[in-house]
């Protein structure tokens, strides 16, 4: 019996630098039968998304004290704890310790960073700065939700959320409802992400706030893709796109690529798929991520072996194994070795 890594790399959320737990990596065993069956195979390789970010077990377990340590260096960190002992106003003291918990958290020191958010909360509290308040239990949202604590997210984002919609704070509302949307995406609780998106998708609309409208199509088009509604998946990711070109966000810009590509790839439009993920090759390139690099290339790949074109497809994986190997991806080094051996096993049989 061969055993392939499945790892599903789905949306981050909408605070940069969350990862969803779609990025976990979970054994799936598969028999010989298994690899000889085009289809089989197919739908094994339906749900790997490769695109931005890595995953959160990685992050965890492998960068996690490099982060730290970075914090610890981090010259805005420095700046903020300067700026926090010179502050004598309680109002900006509250945005600076909110400031510091966002930061750290971004840089996994979420031990720290809670601390600053609980002292956010409790001055804000005190001094009733609702906006403080809000901010604070939204970071405190994000400090559970990278823990993989689903339950205290949530429960920290909807009172985010519940603050912002009482003190007409839209856009904090609009941002909130979508990290809850993607706290039950991850989850696998599709209709409460749903939900929540288009929550957040109707608050973006009415104040015109492009990136929180582009966030909330860009999470319904992951979901409807998982739910193999690609009419619907494709509707709402080109609807992110064309947003995130006007906003210039060319991360963004080459995951929804990707995303897109999956749909064209799930419906047998190859044509299509190569075309979008090539255009995720390009943005890459140009913005120097080599990281993304690596996922176009394996998506490529990918393409190329459902045409049984399999001298183009082990080029494609040869060279994402080769990135993912530059930049210590060990899932991704796993799943290019994995491709690889599938090539070779189809080239023989």
């Amino acid at each position: 019996m061969n055993m392939l890594f499945h790892l599903n790399l789905a949306q981050t959320s909408f605070a940069p630098g969350i990862l969803t737990s779609r990025d976990i990596v979970r054994p799936v065993y598969c028999s010989s039968s298994f690899l000889k069956s085009p289809n089989m195979v197919k739908r094994f390789h339906r749900s790997t998304v490769f695109h931005s970010g890595i995953s959160l077990l990685i992050l965890l377990l492998i960068a996690g004290f490099r982060q730290q340590c970075l914090a610890q260096n981090d010259s805005k960190v420095d700046s903020l704890l300067n700026e926090l002992q010179k502050t004598q106003h309680d109002t900006s003291k509250v945005n600076t310790l909110n400031a510091l918990s966002e930061r750290l958290w971004r840089t996994a020191n979420y031990s720290d960073a809670q601390q600053y958010a609980d002292n956010a909360l409790s001055l804000a509290e005190k001094i009733k700065c609702k906006n403080g308040e809000a901010k604070a239990y939204n970071n405190l949202g994000s400090i559970y939700f990278s823990k993989a604590n689903y339950p205290e997210a949530l429960k920290n984002y909807k009172i985010a959320s519940d603050i912002r919609e009482e003190i007409g704070d839209k856009q904090g509302m609009a941002n909130s409802l979508n990290n809850i949307g993607n706290t039950y995406k991850t989850q696998g609780n599709y209709s409460e992400a749903i939900k929540s998106y288009f929550s957040s998708l109707k608050a973006s609309e009415e104040i015109e706030y492009k990136t929180g409208i582009a966030t909330s199509n860009y999470g319904l088009g992951t979901i409807y893709q998982e739910q193999d509604n690609h009419t619907e998946a494709l509707k709402y990711s080109f609807a992110a796109l064309t947003l995130y070109e006007e906003l210039g966000n060319k991360n963004r810009l080459a995951a929804t690529y990707n995303i897109i590509g999956n749909s064209y790839r799930e419906q047998g439009n190859y044509t299509e798929a190569l075309k979008t993920f090539s255009a995720a090759l390009q943005i890459s390139e140009e913005i120097g991520y080599k990281q993304g690099i690596a996922y176009a290339n394996f998506n490529i790949g990918e393409v190329y072996r459902l045409k049984s074109d399999y001298p183009e497809a082990l080029t494609n994986y040869l060279t994402s194994l080769k990135l993912f190997k530059e930049i210590g991806d060990k899932i991704g080094i796993a799943r290019s070795h994995d491709n690889i051996g599938i090539i070779y096993a189809n080239q023989f049989n």
